[in-house]
């Protein structure tokens, strides 16, 4: 990203005026909706939390740029994911953390906005994140951001939803400390 690093400051999502909320369109007008109207009520349900991206542009104006959410989450074992285990710990679910939504403005798109969440995501969860564990940071991809999350190392958590309209796919945080 060229030094654009420094301009960028992730933000837990607190009484920030619906008026900047508004301002932020993606693409995906259920996305805008979501920010707009039902983040704050996720976040006090403690349903999941979301994340604001702000970027400060050539003006030394702060602009809201992108956001995702995170929740705990569980995903049924695949024999794939059995092998990553040893014998003695296969489980019927491994604990994972929920990246339910994504979203960059349509104006900052394919401008590396998208991978800087998602490593900040990873390193966090890596470094930072002590309370509480998750093997895996997994999403649900609609197919046109599929490609994105395969350049971001995301791995397709089973191939029986190859034909639906979204498919389930998984980081393996452990590789974060290779």
């Amino acid at each position: 990203m060229n030094g654009i690093e420094e301009r960028l400051r992730i933000k837990q999502l607190t009484n920030e005026p619906l008026s900047v909320l508004k301002k932020f369109k993606s693409k995906n007008s259920k996305l805008n909706n979501f920010l707009e109207r039902k983040a704050k009520h996720h976040q006090k349900e403690q349903l999941a939390y979301t994340y604001l991206l702000f970027y400060k542009n050539d003006d030394n104006e702060n602009v809201l740029v992108g956001y995702y959410t995170l929740s705990c989450s569980a995903l049924t074992a695949t024999e794939y994911i059995r092998s990553k285990f040893h014998h003695s710990k296969q489980y019927e679910e491994y604990p994972a953390i929920l990246i339910g939504r994504l979203a960059i403005s349509k104006d900052y798109e394919s401008k590396g906005f998208g991978t800087f969440i998602l490593n900040s995501i990873k390193y966090s969860l890596c470094e930072d994140m002590r309370l509480v564990a998750g093997r895996f940071l997994v999403l649900d991809a609609v197919q046109e951001s599929i490609d994105f999350y395969k350049k971001n190392r995301f791995e397709f958590w089973t191939s029986e939803d190859r034909n639906e309209p979204t498919r389930l796919m998984f980081f393996d945080l452990l590789q974060m400390r290779e």
